[in-house]
């Protein structure tokens, strides 16, 4: 509301009474007036719905004993992707990159 009523005033100062009105008043009477600004703060307000209980429990971080430990595969892949981004390439660099070599490999 307040960004409203600072553009009201300076388009006011700016522009003129006569242009004012026609101008900043018209397109706000046909937007909506503050009508958008009052159903963000009314939506705003509104209380937060919280989760189920049976989706809160399955959310819950694993015990220690259930983890897995990470493949060869996926410690080799992220070995990659370091060595890429000590170069001061990015992820996509390194896609980009491993694209283009399972298109040579593959043609």
């Amino acid at each position: 509301m307040e960004f409203f009523h600072m553009c009201r005033r300076d388009y006011l100062l700016d522009h003129g009474c006569l242009r004012y009105l026609f101008g900043f008043l018209l397109i706000q009477f046909f937007s909506g007036w503050t009508l958008p600004c009052h159903v963000a703060s009314w939506v705003k307000r509104l209380p937060k719905t919280a989760f189920p209980k049976a989706v809160q429990d399955w959310s819950n971080p694993l015990p220690r004993e259930q983890w897995q430990a990470p493949s060869a595969e996926l410690i080799a892949q992220s070995e990659e992707v370091r060595k890429i981004l000590r170069k001061g390439m990015s992820i996509f660099d390194y896609f980009l990159e491993k694209e283009r070599n399972q298109s040579k490999t593959g043609s």
